[in-house]
């Protein structure tokens, strides 16, 4: 589980804190064509039609879905849309995790580091104005959560991300004027970013940004 629920049952003092309107799921590529099938099977429709046979599978982000009952379960594969979510390593996301219990189910989630940037990717790119909410979770990682920086230096580097990080704590930081500056404040304030990962980020918040130049 991604995100909204939780982000809310493992980050934060009181799960009433972090509000959310859908539910995130990250499936294993192997098994994509397969959730969707089941999902849909079971009266789920998608939102926007697939390209192309296997296009989701190998190269999107995820998928949107509608019960009848008006849930929307967002069906991801990856993290992010785009030459981010291409760098993420996601077999690596379904090794080490959490677990939280909401309503009696025990339910899977990323492990701190992980989760922390995908708040990052969830708050820095996309849109132009500021999400506060998702910021907020930046924030509530930064400052409260346990994180690995060392480890999260590594992923960075391995998923070629580190300047997403570094947008993310500085918009976080900017719109709630914290004093504070944790590790992964300090470290991200200087991170210097690569070629690739300034040519990728134009591609989600530059001025002739769009999900085709993304692709």
């Amino acid at each position: 589980v991604l995100r909204g629920p939780a982000v809310a049952h493992t980050v934060y003092p009181d799960p009433g804190l972090r509000s959310f309107g859908d539910a995130d799921l990250l499936v294993d590529e192997r098994h994509y064509d397969a959730t969707l099938a089941l999902l849909c099977d079971r009266g789920a429709r998608r939102r926007y039609p697939e390209p192309r046979p296997g296009f989701d599978r190998r190269f999107g982000k995820g998928v949107c879905l509608e019960t009848p009952n008006g849930l929307e379960i967002d069906v991801h594969r990856t993290l992010v849309a785009g030459p981010f979510g291409l760098s993420v390593a996601t077999h690596a996301l379904f090794g080490k995790g959490t677990t939280f219990s909401v309503g009696g189910y025990e339910l899977h989630g990323l492990d701190p580091e992980t989760r922390f940037l995908d708040a990052c990717f969830h708050a820095a790119l996309g849109r132009s104005n500021r999400r506060l909410l998702a910021l907020r979770d930046v924030a509530q990682m930064g400052l409260c959560a346990p994180l690995d920086v060392a480890r999260v230096r590594r992923i960075c580097r391995e998923w070629r991300c580190g300047i997403v990080v570094r947008r993310a704590i500085g918009l976080a930081w900017d719109a709630f004027m914290f004093d504070a500056t944790p590790e992964v404040v300090r470290w991200a304030c200087t991170y210097v970013a690569t070629s690739f990962e300034r040519q990728a980020l134009d591609a989600y918040v530059g001025e002739d940004r769009s999900y085709a130049r993304q692709a």
